[in-house]
């Protein structure tokens, strides 16, 4: 659980990151860069019917082995795969993601099998075998090309002549125990996995879901929400300057703007402050940016006035949340002048 298995190698037996010969339990790994025989990344292999190894938000990367260079299916049990992602894996004989014995039951869910390959003849990429693979839905298969995979209706399942690319980007820390691979906001995993059933959080321990529906695969994209810092911000004209702070909560996988403007209410723009209104971008990882407003002084005594701060526009795959709207107070600072007995005030 929550472990990394890697570069490891086996020259003359299967399982080149992990060899199961009973029942197992892999949850919220990343298994990459291992080479074995049969399953260059996991080879399960029994005897007992009644075995099984249940693999969740796990990541099965890069590994290379004859058959089934991500995972070899050659049991009389169970192997079932739930919000995982096996990608870009190799193997040198059949089946670049999975390798499927006809014996015993593989079942995926939530699952991204997909630009595996093989350096053979028997043109399996993501999964081969004489055994057939079963679906619980809400897959995505990039090529399913000689592959007994039994689809659902809510699985998205390409071939030859027409890959799916999940738009994954490279095996880094993007938060979490372990390595993950992150998908983009446009792919065709976000909000494509259903009800998210069993599992309520991804690979990094982020909650699922982000958006209308789970993503499909070991993670869950979280672009996060842009909110303004408070409801009230307040500045002396003296000071020069008010800075607005806009926040970025609940994640921030992507890079992603989002707009600041900024009203008259009695203020007003070019005689009591510099109007800054802009179009802000966070990179990934940014959660919070601070926006100077220049204050414009003068030696008028003057009311307390305002502005009014709003978010809007959020890109990237984020939303705006509350506070959306803020109301920036700028008190007077000046020396009030008199005639006659009288203060000049300007209203």
């Amino acid at each position: 659980i929550n472990s990394t298995i890697r570069h490891n190698e086996v020259t003359s037996d299967a399982g080149g990151g992990i060899f199961n010969d009973a029942s197992l339990l892999v949850r919220g790994c990343v298994i990459h860069d291992n080479k074995g025989s049969d399953g260059g990344g996991i080879d399960n292999r029994s005897g007992d019917i009644n075995d099984t190894i249940v693999i969740e938000n796990t990541t099965i990367t890069r590994n290379r082995g004859l058959r089934g260079g991500g995972l070899s299916h050659n049991t009389m049990g169970t192997t079932t795969l739930t919000q995982s992602t096996i990608f870009q894996n190799l193997s040198t004989s059949d089946g670049g993601g999975v390798f499927a014995n006809p014996n015993g039951t593989i079942t995926l869910r939530g699952t991204i099998l997909a630009d595996n390959t093989t350096t053979d003849s028997s043109d399996t990429p993501d999964c081969g075998g004489p055994g057939t693979i079963q679906s619980d839905g809400f897959n995505l298969i990039g090529d399913s090309t000689n592959c007994n995979f039994a689809a659902n209706a809510d699985d998205q399942v390409g071939d030859a002549s027409e890959l799916l690319n999940p738009l994954l980007g490279a095996l880094a820390d993007n938060g979490g125990p372990t390595q993950t691979l992150l998908p983009a906001v446009d792919s065709l995993v976000i909000d494509r996995g259903g009800d998210c059933a069993p599992l309520d959080e991804d690979q990094r321990a982020v909650a699922r879901p982000q958006g209308a529906n789970c993503d499909i695969g070991a993670l869950e994209l979280a672009p996060g929400q842009f909110r303004l810092g408070s409801a009230e911000f307040t500045a002396a004209e003296a000071d020069a300057a008010a800075t607005i702070l806009v926040e970025r909560s609940d994640g921030a996988d992507t890079n992603a703007t989002v707009d600041i403007e900024f009203a008259d209410d009695t203020a007003e723009a070019g005689s009591d402050y510099i109007d800054v209104s802009a179009t802000l971008s966070f990179a990934t990882g940014v959660q919070m940016l601070a926006v100077t407003v220049p204050l414009i002084t003068d030696s008028i005594t003057e009311a307390t006035e305002t502005v009014t701060v709003t978010l809007s526009n959020p890109t990237g795959g984020a939303t705006v949340s509350t506070p959306d709207a803020a109301t920036l107070t700028i008190s007077d600072s000046s020396v009030s002048t008199s005639s006659g007995g009288c203060s000049l005030i300007r209203r």
